[in-house]
């Protein structure tokens, strides 16, 4: 295994500190158990003595090493002392480094994540309006004419969006335009504000509201069956409007709410019912997630 000299120096300051440290208690014992290398026999004191200031090159000159061997040990302390703590001081200029790099890459996170709450802000404001119009045509769309209730019934069922032909009960709508081209017109719209929200915004730093968006923008696509819902209405069959025949399929219908692998008239009000029971949950999980997002907000500026 080839030795790496970089690990060497990945070390913390404390561990080349305390190998400082530790050479001159060591080098004092061989110093008081070979007494020839320093001439005569000293004490313990003496040879710690002796040891720190060779350690630290200092050499005052009051207690010489003898012969070779004396020499020899000595230099080696010298050296060693000289590359450890030339070693502690930089690591410890190392550590300063690093902790400077980490405390800057926190602050440029912090501003980047700042910038990108304020667009989720400003995106989120714009699309608002839309989600409220969306949540009215749905109401619409998934209640008979003869109902007046403006709450959202997540349990409604294929039989009460058997009016989606007739015309649009919205105050601010045009007068006679069906509810079905209501519907498909700010379902397009929200898709189109998601889509710039999604292209706008480092979703990354929100997963919980990528994944959101995400889902409404999937359901949008996948389950866009409005070219066979919408041409009913300029479609007639035998001198009867294919509308009128929907309405009747729709307020009779019995059957289960699986799409059917043959072309069946039915599929596109099934994908239709799943895709609005699918945004509503998707929209209000999204809600949730950005008031909380803009709630930690409030709490970091307190």
């Amino acid at each position: 295994m080839a030795f790496d000299l970089s690990k060497v120096f990945q070390r913390k300051p404390r561990t080349y500190g305390i190998t400082y440290l530790a050479l001159i208690p060591a080098y004092a014992i061989v110093y008081f158990w070979c007494p020839e290398l320093i001439g005569d026999e000293r004490s313990f004191f003496e040879c710690l003595y002796f040891s720190t200031v060779t350690i630290t090159t200092l050499g005052y000159g009051d207690i010489t090493p003898l012969g070779q061997a004396g020499q020899l040990v000595t230099a080696s302390e010298a050296l060693l002392g000289v590359v450890s703590i030339g070693l502690f001081l930089n690591a410890i200029a190392s550590a300063r480094s690093d902790t400077v790099r980490a405390e800057q890459a926190k602050k440029e996170k912090r501003v980047f994540l700042e910038d990108q709450r304020a667009r989720l802000n400003g995106h989120y404001r714009l699309i608002q309006p839309t989600v409220k119009k969306y949540r009215l045509s749905v109401i619409e769309i998934t209640h008979p004419a003869t109902d007046s209730s403006e709450q959202y019934n997540p349990d409604f069922r294929l039989n009460d969006m058997k009016d989606m032909y007739q015309p649009t009960r919205l105050s601010k709508a045009p007068r006679l335009r069906p509810v079905i081209i209501g519907y498909f017109e700010v379902v397009g719209n929200l898709n189109k504000e998601i889509s710039d929200l999604i292209k706008g915004v480092d979703l990354r730093c929100f997963p919980e509201i990528e994944q959101r968006c995400l889902q409404i923008s999937q359901v949008i696509r996948e389950f866009d069956y409005s070219g066979e819902i919408l041409s009913a209405l300029n479609t007639n069959v035998g001198g009867r409007s294919m509308a009128e025949d929907a309405r009747e399929m729709l307020e009779q219908y019995e059957g289960d709410y699986q799409p059917h692998s043959s072309a069946n008239v039915v599929n596109g009000y099934i994908f239709l019912y799943y895709q609005i029971k699918l945004i509503m949950e998707s929209l209000s999980h999204l809600e949730v997630a950005v008031d909380r997002e803009m709630g930690s907000v409030e709490q970091d500026a307190k």
